[in-house]
């Protein structure tokens, strides 16, 4: 019980002095969203991450895909939006596996359900382009 307080009170310390005063620092932030759908479904879980062409070193924007195949993206906060720019679009979609099914131990991998095709931003070729004010990106429609 006493390490469970102090791995609780050691993550708030640690994750606390992350979240304050974010919200003034870097380029101002436009609202964006989109949809993912992997062969018409939607791609409840995948994850997006903008990474800007001119800096790849700068924030990276990033949102889940929810249950409807809808997401917002966030830099600083979950859906905050993005700075306007150009960006590299990496998705992974990760689910866990068995490693061997016919093994009665529950080993399990993390598999990208995309095969890895978008996980590089340089190698899956989508492009997106955020301007100031509100943004709705094309819906990706991944095959």
């Amino acid at each position: 019980m006493a390490r469970k307080r102090f791995l609780l009170v050691l993550s708030f310390l640690i994750l606390a002095p992350l979240g304050c005063g974010q919200t003034g620092q870097g380029p101002k932030l436009y609202p964006v969203k989109g949809q993912v759908f992997l062969k018409d479904k939607p791609a409840a879980g995948a994850r997006l991450v903008l990474v800007p062409v001119d800096d790849p070193k700068a924030e990276k924007p990033s949102a889940i895909v929810d249950e409807n195949g809808s997401f917002q993206l966030g830099t600083r906060q979950p859906r905050d939006g993005a700075p306007a720019g150009e960006y590299r679009v990496s998705i992974t979609w990760f689910e866990r596996r068995k490693i061997d099914p016919q093994k009665e131990d529950d080993t399990q991998q993390y598999v990208d359900k995309l095969g890895g095709r978008y996980a590089d931003p340089k190698a899956s070729k989508l492009m997106v382009k955020i301007t100031e004010g509100p943004n709705e990106l094309p819906t990706f429609k991944l095959p």
